[in-house]
């Protein structure tokens, strides 16, 4: 008798930005052969919103925005899970107390176009690039930085008399990184280059600790993927 066919899983990216339209799946399939998942992949390229606020924007189809009109792109590779993944900016300056946060309004808002599926959200806080300073070492171990430039920190130095890399607090990571290369940033350009030096370690996940959500969704969507029903020809939209 023949072995049972190993089943495939597919994950869906939905981003914001133009550079992370291939580098987050060049992310996802890092941390997909880390994790050593021979029977997954990532759909190339990201389904992309069309501008800052069409994510959050009430859902509109024919305006193309809306996350849900986004989850219905998405649903048209036939995913078997969907990773949503944006920047938080300064949204979370603006939210008071007792108001949801940016990822459970778009979490809650994405699962509602299909309850089934497994959705992710990720808010990158404050700017996906932060992750890549996360992983400051690595970088500059690939030469993609300069020899001798350095972050000047603002915070207090810890315990061990070195000022922690911190790179979630400050804002406009991206010009922090174009300090470092000694030249003007492309995202288009460079994204791609940062994000094969990432790093998944927890010193990594302690330093921007929207990474660590970023991997936990993702091992909670490897998870869910399997579970979720098998249905030739399914095409969701």
């Amino acid at each position: 008798a023949r072995p049972p066919a190993v089943r495939h899983y597919k994950i869906a990216c939905i981003v914001e930005g133009h550079g992370e339209a291939e580098s987050v799946p060049e992310l996802v399939d890092r941390w997909i052969r880390w994790r050593r998942f021979s029977n997954f992949s990532v759909c190339r390229p990201a389904v992309r919103t069309t501008g800052s606020g069409a994510f959050l924007a009430p859902y509109n189809p024919a305006r193309q925005v809306g996350i849900e009109y986004y989850v219905e792109v998405a649903l048209r590779n036939s995913p078997n899970a969907i990773l949503v993944l944006r920047d938080a900016d300064d949204f979370c300056l603006q939210v008071g107390a007792d108001e949801p946060g940016l990822g459970p309004r778009l979490a809650s808002r994405a699962r509602a176009v299909h309850p089934a599926m497994p959705i992710g959200v990720v808010i990158a806080n404050r700017e996906f690039e932060a992750w890549a300073l996360a992983s400051l070492s690595r970088i500059r171990q690939a030469g993609l930085i300069e020899s001798g430039r350095r972050l000047e920190e603002a915070h207090p130095m810890g315990q061990s008399g070195f000022r922690p890399i911190l790179p979630e607090r400050p804002r406009d990571c991206k010009g922090r990184i174009a300090e470092l290369l000694g030249r003007s940033y492309s995202s288009a350009v460079d994204q791609r280059k940062l994000v094969r030096e990432i790093c998944f370690t927890p010193a990594a996940c302690r330093r921007a600790p929207s990474l660590g959500k970023f991997l936990r969704e993702l091992e909670r969507l490897a998870i869910e993927a399997r579970c979720f029903p098998a249905r030739p020809g399914f095409r969701g939209g």
